[in-house]
């Protein structure tokens, strides 16, 4: 069965989608309002969102973290080419429960084995590309996922 599919952005007043910072409380304290049990986002997006910090150790990712006080979904993100580097970081954020990477069976796996090393579930769905459709497929029967919230920056 496939997800509900929502999309939701932060949209600046003169319809940019990039190039301005904002208020990341209130944008996941609205998107909260969908319920969506995941969010769905591209590995650009990820990478420009994390692109000025450093990745944490075992050991800070290992500390309790606070969580949002709404709800809190899956991250789901599409990275085919295996390019995040920052999963214990990203996994700590207090927006999402947890961090789940949809690759292909073309996704570097050494790539693969660190997502999965930092608690990372990996669904690997497609061969050069991600299916997205079956890999949609799998989180609702793997995670009863019946709901995907679709952010994307510019």
């Amino acid at each position: 069965m496939l997800p509900r599919v929502i999309q939701f952005n932060g949209v600046s007043l003169d319809g940019r989608m990039d190039g301005f910072t904002g208020d990341m409380g209130l944008y996941y304290s609205l998107a909260a309002q969908w319920q969506a049990e995941a969010m769905l986002s591209g590995s650009q997006t990820m990478l420009a969102a994390y692109a000025s910090v450093e990745e944490i150790s075992e050991e800070e990712a290992a500390q309790p973290r606070e969580m949002h006080p709404l709800h809190v979904p899956f991250l789901v993100v599409v990275d085919s080419r295996g390019q995040i580097r920052t999963w214990r970081r990203i996994r700590h954020e207090p927006y999402w429960q947890n961090a789940i990477m949809l690759c292909s069976r073309a996704t570097p796996q050494e790539a693969v084995d660190y997502a999965r090393r930092c608690g990372v579930d990996c669904i690997v769905e497609g061969q050069e590309r991600v299916d997205l459709r079956a890999a949609l497929e799998e989180l609702s029967a793997r995670y009863g996922i019946k709901t995907v919230r679709v952010d994307s920056g510019g």
